[in-house]
C-alpha cells in the first residue's frame, strides 16, 4: 500500500457485431514504478552531483593556483617596488603558463629598461659635469673680462660646449628610442653597396689626411629593408671609429657578404684594438675605454650602432686584439 489513492482507467469498445469489449488499467502499477525511480534517483544522482561538485572545486582550485600566485606577486611588486620577483611557470597548464611566461618577460624587460635608465642618468650626470663646468667658467670669464676679443673667444667656447651637450642628449634620446622600439623608421629598399660607397666617399678625405687607406670588397645587388639615413649613420660611426683609432698609414677594409639568409657587413682596421675586458662593455652608453679617452668623443657611437642594428632586427659584434686592430660585424636580415 503506497498510502495514496489509486484509480482505474477503463476503455469501452463496441465491435461491428454488437459485442462490447471493456479493458481497464489500475494506476497503482505506475505509482510503484515512479516510487522506485524516485528512490533510485535519490540514492545515485544526488551523491554523483555532490562528487562532481567536489571534483570541480578541486580541479578549479588547482588550475587557478598560478593565477593566485600571479596576483600575489603583483601585489608584492606594487608594495615593495622590487622588479626582480618572478612567478614560477606551470608547465602543465599551457595557457596560464604562457601568460605567466609573458608576464615574467615583461618584468625582465621593465627591469632592464629601468636599470638602463638609472645607469644612463648616472653616466649623463658624470659626463655633463665637465662640459657644464667649462661652459660656466667661460661664461664667467666673458662677464668679468673687459676685452671684447676675449669675450668673443669665451662665447665661442660656450657655443662649442653647448653643441657637444646637445649632441650628447640627442644621441642618448635616439639610443633610448631605438632600444625601446619607439624609434620611427622610414624603411625602404636600400642597396648595401651604394650606401657603403657613399659613406666611404665622405670619409676618404679624412682618411687621406691621416694616410689611411680604405678598401671596399662589396657584393653587388644586395638589398635590405632599412631606414637609409639610419643605415648610413651606423656605417659612418664604424668607419669614423676605425679612422680615429688607426695610426698613420693604417688600413681599413669594408666588406659585405650573404650568410645564412643574412647580410653581414664588416668594418676592419689595424688600429690600437680593444682589450678583452673592455669588449664586453664597449656597446654600453657613454662607456669609453682607457686607451680611447685621449680621443675626442662622447662614448655613444657604438651604443648607437647597436641600438639601430637591433631596431632593424639585426646584431652587431666585434673581434679585436690589442695593437692588432678590430673588426666589427653588422648582421641584418636579407630581403
Amino acid at each position: 500500500d503506497l498510502g495514496i489513492d489509486h484509480t482505474w482507467t477503463i476503455k469501452t469498445v463496441q465491435t461491428p457485431n454488437g459485442t462490447i469489449i471493456q479493458s481497464g488499467k489500475n494506476s497503482i502499477s505506475g505509482m510503484y514504478f515512479l516510487n522506485a525511480l524516485s528512490k533510485t534517483f535519490m540514492k545515485l544522482t544526488i551523491p554523483a552531483m555532490a562528487l562532481s561538485l567536489l571534483i570541480g572545486f578541486l580541479v578549479t582550485h588547482r588550475w587557478t593556483k598560478p593565477i593566485r600566485t600571479l596576483i600575489r606577486t603583483v601585489k608584492e611588486i606594487i608594495e615593495t617596488g622590487e622588479l626582480s620577483k618572478r612567478v614560477a611557470v606551470d608547465k602543465q597548464n599551457s595557457e596560464i603558463g604562457e601568460l605567466i611566461e609573458l608576464f615574467n618577460k615583461m618584468l625582465r624587460r621593465n627591469q632592464s629598461l629601468i636599470f638602463g635608465m638609472h645607469e644612463s642618468l648616472n653616466n649623463v650626470a658624470h659626463d655633463l659635469r665637465t662640459p657644464m663646468t667649462r661652459f660656466k667658467n667661460s661664461a664667467e670669464y666673458a662677464i668679468q673680462s673687459s676685452d671684447p676679443e676675449a669675450c668673443r673667444e669665451a662665447l665661442a667656447d660656450c657655443m662649442e660646449e653647448s653643441d657637444m651637450i646637445i649632441t650628447m642628449l640627442n644621441t642618448l634620446m635616439n639610443v633610448a628610442e631605438a632600444e625601446t622600439g619607439a624609434m620611427q623608421l622610414n624603411k625602404k629598399r636600400v642597396d648595401i653597396s651604394d650606401a657603403i660607397r657613399k659613406v666611404a666617399d665622405i670619409y676618404e678625405f679624412i682618411a687621406e689626411e691621416e694616410s689611411i687607406e680604405i678598401t671596399l670588397k662589396l657584393k653587388d645587388g644586395i638589398k635590405i629593408e632599412a631606414d637609409p639615413s639610419r643605415f648610413h649613420q651606423i656605417i659612418a660611426n664604424l668607419v669614423d671609429n676605425a679612422i680615429k683609432y688607426s695610426a698613420n698609414g693604417g688600413k681599413i677594409s669594408i666588406e659585405s657578404t650573404i650568410k645564412n639568409s643574412n647580410v653581414v657587413i664588416s668594418v676592419k682596421d689595424n688600429g690600437i684594438g680593444i682589450s678583452e675586458s673592455e669588449q664586453k662593455r664597449i656597446f654600453e652608453r657613454l662607456f669609453r675605454g682607457d686607451r680611447s679617452r685621449t680621443k675626442h668623443g662622447l662614448g655613444l657611437g657604438l651604443s648607437f650602432v647597436k641600438a639601430i642594428a637591433h631596431a632593424h632586427n639585426g646584431t652587431v659584434n666585434v673581434l679585436s686584439e690589442v695593437n692588432k686592430g678590430s673588426t666589427f660585424f653588422i648582421t641584418l636580415p636579407f630581403s
